[in-house]
Parts: C-alpha cells; sequence; structure tokens
C-alpha cells in the first residue's frame, strides 16, 4: 500500500514493518541533549544535532527546551511534555505523540505528516508552515493555535477544537473536521479548503 513519504509528499511503496523502539536511559538523554544544546548555540561549531529517531520517550519531561531540528521519527512520545519547546523543523514523521502537552511550543516548519497527534494539548501552539499531512488530530485543542500556511491535507480533525485559532492560508483538502468545534466561517473562509473537506455540519 503507498504511503506519503516526509521528503516528497509523494506516494511509494513500503512492505517493511519500522523497527521496534529503542530504549534511550535519562543519562544518555541527558547527554544527546547537552550535545544539542551546544550544536545550537555554537551555530553548528560544537556538539551534533540530536539523533532520536525511533526512540521510545514516552512521558517524557521536554518542556521548554531547545529541540530545532531534532529527528524524532517514528519515536514514541505518547503524554509527553513538550510546553513551549522550540521544535522548529524538527522532524515526528510517524511519530507517536497521543495526549502529548504541546502548548505554545514552536513548531514552525516542523514535519509531522502521519503522526498521531489524537487528544494533544497544541493550546497557543505555532505551527506556521508545519506539516501535518494525513496526521490524526483526533478531538486535539488547537485554541489559540496558529496554523498559518499550516498543510493539513488529508488530516483527521474529527472533534479538534478551533476557539480563536489562525487558519489563514492552513491547507484543508480532503481533511476531515467532522465534530470540530469552535471553528467560525471566518476561520473556514481564510483557510484553502475544496470539495473533499469535510466540516462540521451547518458549516
Amino acid at each position: 500500500m503507498g504511503e506519503l513519504t516526509e521528503e516528497t509528499g509523494k506516494t511509494q511503496d513500503r512492505s517493511t514493518d519500522p523497527p521496534p523502539l529503542r530504549s534511550v536511559p535519562q543519562e544518555r538523554l541527558a547527554e544527546i541533549l547537552e550535545a544539542h544544546r551546544r550544536q545550537m548555540a555554537s551555530d553548528g561549531k560544537e556538539g551534533e544535532l540530536a539523533d532520536l529517531q525511533g526512540a521510545d520517550l514516552r512521558g517524557v519531561d521536554l518542556s521548554g527546551a531547545d529541540l530545532r531540528r531534532v529527528n524524532f521519527r517514528g519515536s514514541d512520545l505518547r503524554n509527553g511534555n513538550l510546553r513551549e519547546a522550540n521544535l522548529q523543523e524538527a522532524n515526528f514523521w510517524k511519530g507517536n505523540l497521543q495526549g502529548a502537552d504541546l502548548q505554545e511550543a514552536d513548531l514552525q516548519a516542523a514535519v509531522l505528516m502521519q503522526v498521531s497527534l489524537q487528544r494533544a494539548n497544541l493550546r497557543r501552539a505555532n505551527l506556521e508552515g508545519t506539516h501535518l499531512q494525513m496526521a490524526d488530530l483526533s478531538q486535539a485543542d488547537l485554541e489559540g493555535a496558529i496554523l498559518v500556511g499550516t498543510h493539513l491535507e488529508g488530516a483527521n480533525l474529527e472533534e479538534a477544537k478551533f476557539q480563536g485559532a489562525n487558519l489563514r492560508g492552513a491547507c484543508l483538502q480532503l481533511a476531515n473536521l467532522t465534530g470540530a468545534s469552535g471553528l467560525t466561517p471566518e476561520q473556514i473562509k481564510s483557510a484553502v479548503t475544496d470539495e473533499n473537506t469535510r466540516l462540521p455540519v451547518g458549516r
């Protein structure tokens, strides 16, 4: 069966199952994040970018951390605390962020394609230009979130909360917003929709 790829947004066949999650002890995680902090602070002259691909990070506390460009592809961050974290250009492709706290996090230009964000807290998060194609955001809280130019094509937004969210230029083609709350006619008009966008009843 074809899948959307992070690099091109096109489909290709993938017949192999994902590898099992790898455990990252707390001490090792601290070392990885410190090296990443030095990489960011030195403009790439010291340290190294954090690679946490396929890591088991359930319940992790990364609140307020500088996680720009970190590789989280395929990682499990269910119920993690990423509140106010800087996640610009981070890559979460096909990861699991169910129930994660991303309130006021900066996710500009991050890759969250095919990511599970069910029941995630994204209040006042900055998702400008973020790639969320085919992501599951059902029951997610997007109150006050910045979704300017966000790629939500094919995303599941059933019962998501949109009170006060900025949807200017958000791409909602093929998206499912059935049961979503807080959406105003002005918000919908400011976004990019098509005949395949499923809007809440009455919208």
